[in-house]
């Protein structure tokens, strides 16, 4: 297993290398490895966590002495995903962003992961900014938002959607851009998951690392955000860096606090 790390992050990455299941990837599994500093694998290793380029697209393995191997893979196209599409006005995200809300406002998703919530905000209309330093987690999300460009029932989703690799708190402090919504995620352990979505939630733990400087992010974003800020918590939990919201959406077992700015 080899460690490798993004000098614009700092963050770690245990990966042991990429693996090509098909053929007429070359070029592009080249390039990736190129660009995470990994290993091109001949073979998938007996245990240990690899990236593998398929027909299918880019997926995160990680692989046991025992039991069936783990796959996480952005795929915006699927059927779950049409269905959730179909109804995105009742989701409890776009409730947060708030109801007067115009279906073009700027958002940043300052913590972007697999994509799923920016996806969400862009389906709703919103133009959405979405942010990820890791860059493992950076490499699935843009394989996911390419193949959905290609998509004619999804590819207006995508044309709202500008994905940028790197710090978040960094790109509001340098780019100071006319954003009305900064949405936060700070990962945590959220209940009655099924046993693939904790699978992948440690997953993608084990590849972001340490916890990142949410309090500083948050700071950031209160400063950026002309119209509110939307932060993703546990419920029960405790509000991020102990700040009360203005008013916060309520859910069975996740709640988003609302920081409306002045």
């Amino acid at each position: 297993m080899r460690k490798t790390r993004d000098n614009q992050t700092g963050t770690i990455n245990l990966l042991t290398g990429i693996y090509k299941a098909d053929q007429t990837m070359t070029r592009r599994l080249e390039k990736l490895a190129a660009r995470l500093g990994l290993p091109i694998l001949d073979k998938i290793p007996c245990r240990g966590s690899v990236l593998m380029v398929a027909g299918n697209g880019l997926s995160l393995m990680s692989k046991k002495d025992r039991g069936t191997p783990m796959q996480v893979r952005v795929d915006f196209t699927d059927r779950d995903w049409q269905r959730r599409l179909h109804c995105v006005r009742g989701e409890q995200l776009i409730k947060a962003m708030g109801r007067t809300a115009a279906k073009d406002t700027a958002i940043i998703d300052a913590t972007g992961g697999l994509g799923r919530d920016g996806f969400l905000l862009a389906a709703a209309g919103y133009r959405v900014v979405m942010i990820e330093k890791n860059p493992v987690l950076a490499a699935l999300v843009e394989d996911g938002l390419f193949r959905a460009a290609d998509n004619d029932r999804i590819r207006e989703i995508c044309s709202r959607i500008t994905f940028h690799f790197g710090d978040a708190r960094l790109y509001m402090q340098q780019k100071k851009p006319d954003v009305e919504i900064v949405y936060l995620d700070p990962m945590f352990p959220e209940q009655k998951k099924t046993a693939k979505v904790k699978k992948e939630l440690q997953m993608i733990r084990y590849l972001a690392g340490g916890s990142d400087n949410m309090a500083g992010l948050f700071h950031t974003a209160l400063e950026t955000a002309s119209r509110r800020v939307v932060v993703k918590r546990p419920q029960p939990g405790p509000w991020l860096a102990n700040l009360s919201p203005s008013y916060s959406v309520d859910g069975k077992t996740i709640r988003f606090d609302i920081y409306l700015r002045p």
